[in-house]
């Protein structure tokens, strides 16, 4: 990761600076702890002097940020590694240096200490503070601009590799520039919830083995948690995406909450959760998908809420397995779905959705009940080669725009005895299924002058000055722009 050179840092030159990197890293722990007291003083003092250029001031500081972020990098030695009674077995990451201690063996419970010390130094350093003339409510977020951020937050932080012993919290944290906790292992809880990221985050391959959390965090730029694992339940709802969201070959093993989140990129910034596994409930009830959203290839072993979430531009579930029951309810697409060659061995609802552009399940397979009652269908319906080995799926009170090209599934007797549910061939659908109804010419045209007009009002909710919107605010106007095509929805329903 890219920090300030230090070629030209006042501290290179400082004596003290000098000593307390080398105590660090040799010293008994006494003297180490006391080392990392003198560098994080040294960064302070260098923030806060007023006789040197901006520039030089935190080039100094970065020096002592990364000479911390070092020595937190540094794996445990063996020894300390076999005294650590939390330790699970797992190979830590390749040492990039090691410290030669000077007191030989040391308790891992000091060490341990020392790291979660510097730990909390930095955290306290890269805090957001509440402006004094603002008030939130006790549990609440505040808008980044009513935040001010720590005197570190404008350096970079690097802790690739580093396995953490203790518990982590940098909850309430303002990353101003990229922070890495890539390749980590936490060992216990981890928090990070109710922070602001302005740089690039990075996650990917990290391993939690306790809770993790990441409620209520807005990131403006990428954030990639690509082939993490989380051991136990993972927290990160409520939180605000203005850039790529990457969670691509992540394990989860316990509960996974995303609810009430908002991916808010833009086409340059898709959605990515390909090849999950989600070994318990997930949960993205009530989110909003702003760009391309990626959910192939995924093994979902427990419940899939995605009840009342908007997806603006094109969804992918194709090729996903859902062990436990699939909820859609009440979801609006306002591009195209994609849930071709999916399996569904429990019951699949799809009940009040909306599809805006076609619907696609081609060569997938229901084996529990499939209810699309009440469905509105504005585009092609695509049911190729799809297998239902249970009931056929009920489209009653479905409502289907006149035209679009369908081919739906229907019972059939075969001569063997045993049910199946084939589909009939392509065609333009002229007479709605049995239960539904088509929706006339006029009222089809309307939707789609409604729908014409989205991309714009969503641009216009993208530009927004970030600092102003968490994702309650952004949440909220988002789903303003899709008011009136709900409110036409909920008249169509209701045969007005």
């Amino acid at each position: 990761m890219a920090s300030p050179s230090a070629s030209t840092s006042p501290m290179q030159d400082n004596a003290d600076y000098i000593l307390a990197v080398e105590q660090l890293a040799q010293g008994a722990f006494a003297e180490r702890w006391a080392a990392a007291d003198t560098l994080v003083g040294l960064a302070d003092e260098w923030l806060s002097n007023a006789t040197i250029s901006a520039a030089e001031r935190d080039t100094a500081a970065q020096v002592v940020a990364d000479a911390l972020c070092a020595y937190i990098r540094t794996p445990l030695m063996p020894e300390q590694e076999a005294e650590n009674p939390r330790n699970t077995g797992e190979n830590p990451p390749e040492k990039e240096r090691s410290f030669s201690h000077g007191e030989g063996q040391l308790n891992e419970g000091a060490e341990g200490t020392l790291r979660q010390h510097i730990l909390e130094a930095i955290h306290q350093r890269v805090r957001w503070r509440l402006n004094p003339e603002e008030q939130v409510g006790e549990y609440e977020t505040p808008l980044q601009a009513q935040t001010t951020p720590g005197p570190w937050s404008h350096l970079v932080f690097d802790f690739t590799g580093a396995t953490f012993c203790h518990p982590v919290d940098f909850s309430g944290s303002h990353w101003g520039r990229t922070v890495s906790f890539a390749g980590c292992i936490f060992t216990e809880t981890a928090d990070f919830s109710s922070s602001f990221y302005d740089g690039e985050a990075t996650f990917e391959g990290a391993t939690y083995r306790s809770g993790a959390g990441f409620v209520q965090c807005v990131y403006h730029q990428d954030v990639r948690h690509t082939g993490s694992v989380y051991r136990t339940g993972a927290e990160f709802g409520s939180s605000t995406y203005r850039g790529t969201a990457d969670f691509s070959r992540v394990i989860f093993y316990g509960p996974a909450d995303f609810g009430v989140s908002v991916f808010c990129g833009g086409p340059q910034h898709p959605v990515n959760f390909s090849c999950c596994v989600f070994a318990e409930a997930a949960d993205f009830s009530k989110s909003c998908f702003c760009a391309y959203t990626d959910f192939s290839t995924v093994q979902w072993m427990d419940t899939a809420f995605f009840e009342y979430c908007i997806f603006y531009d094109g969804t992918a579930m194709r090729g996903s397995s859902f062990t436990g029951e699939a909820v859609f309810a009440e979801a609006v697409f306002l591009a195209e779905a994609n849930f071709s060659d999916i399996t569904c061995e429990a019951d699949a609802d799809f009940d009040s959705c909306s599809f805006y552009g076609d619907y696609r399940s081609e060569e997938s397979e229901y084996e529990g009940a499939v209810g699309f009652t009440n469905v509105l269908f504005l585009g092609d319906v695509d049911f190729a080669g799809a297998r239902f080995t249970g009931d056929a799926p009920s489209f009653d009170e479905a409502v289907f725009a006149p035209g679009v090209l369908t081919r739906l599934p229907h019972k059939n007797q075969p001569s063997d005895g045993h049910q199946h549910t084939d589909t009939v061939p392509v065609m333009k659908l002229t007479q709605a299924p049995v239960g539904a109804r088509l929706l006339p010419a006029d009222e089809a045209e309307q939707a789609h002058t409604l729908l014409s007009t989205i991309p714009h009002q969503i641009a216009t909710v993208q530009g927004k000055e970030g600092e102003n919107m968490n994702f309650l605010t952004v949440s909220d106007e988002l789903r303003a722009v899709t008011e009136s095509l709900w409110e036409w929805s909920q008249q169509v329903r209701d045969g007005e």
